[in-house]
């Protein structure tokens, strides 16, 4: 068995096939579709992307890059086919290994587990946006709702990767009396008194998304996963936590939020 390293970019709408002494084990992914990029392997979805969450490659005004997979790695077996769905004319960039296989050799029993599993466990992501136009006034303690969602019966959400939630205007400058509150079944996962400080996550400390000039780290659940059964409803909002904002004229106020989920089907 043989080792060589994987970085190639895919087309959108096209089908491809692992050779019959190959497979490929993919440990991260980016795309350049700005709608959702789901890639199949053998027809089955294993990965659930967008540019803003996971872009081909770092730039300045997108630093996230594409997104570490961690465990939930994707395989795919010899002459297995893989392909993606996403915006027309977007690509998808694969990063991880080529193996070669020697004849009658397969592969090893953790990749061939892995791959059973990755239609059931994979990433995914969670995405909301209210805009306000020119003009607009959002008022001092406004507190809007961007995500809303109830995960499905047989599933569980797991946050523990990426999260980017942000007040900002359309050309991506920054708004930061904008915070975001994260509620599980309609408790806050904060201070309730704002004599405690502000309430929620400033947008300075989870960018949308991490850029130059603004924040070039950005926020994640990694160190305190929050896993979310079946049932559970998950509530995402951003508050103004200073003045009055009035949007200035020729822009829009974006108050948008992005997490990155680990999605497992239960049955």
């Amino acid at each position: 068995m043989k080792k060589y390293f994987l970085d190639k970019t895919i087309a959108v709408g096209t089908l491809y096939r692992a050779e019959t002494d190959k497979a490929y084990v993919i440990k991260a992914i980016g795309t350049d579709s700005a709608t959702k990029a789901v890639l199949s392997v053998a027809g089955i979805p294993v990965a659930e992307i967008y540019n803003e969450l996971a872009p081909l490659y770092p730039i300045s005004s997108n630093l996230n890059g594409p997104i570490s997979l961690g465990n939930l790695f994707i395989v795919i077996p010899p002459t297995k086919t893989f392909s993606f769905s996403g915006a027309a004319g977007s690509s998808m960039r694969l990063v991880g290994n080529i193996i070669e296989l020697e004849p009658g050799e397969v592969l090893p029993s953790d990749l061939l587990a892995r791959f059973m599993e990755q239609g059931r466990k994979f990433i995914s992501y969670l995405t909301g946006l209210v805009t306000t136009a020119a003009g607009g006034v959002v008022t001092a303690g406004t507190e809007t709702d961007i995500i809303v969602t109830t995960v499905p019966v047989a599933e569980r959400f797991i946050l523990n990767r990426l999260y980017m939630a942000e007040g900002r205007l359309d050309d991506y400058t920054p708004v930061p009396r904008f915070y975001s509150r994260i509620y599980v079944d309609g408790k806050p996962l904060d201070n309730v008194e704002a004599t405690m400080g502000p309430l929620g996550i400033a947008g300075s400390s989870a960018p949308h998304p991490a850029r130059i000039a603004v924040n070039t780290k950005p926020f994640s659940f990694e160190e305190k996963p929050l896993v979310l059964d079946a049932g559970k409803d998950l509530r995402i909002t951003m508050i103004n936590t200073g003045a009055d904002y009035t949007v200035p004229t020729g822009r829009t106020l974006y108050r948008i939020v992005t997490v990155a989920i680990e999605r497992e089907l239960l049955v």
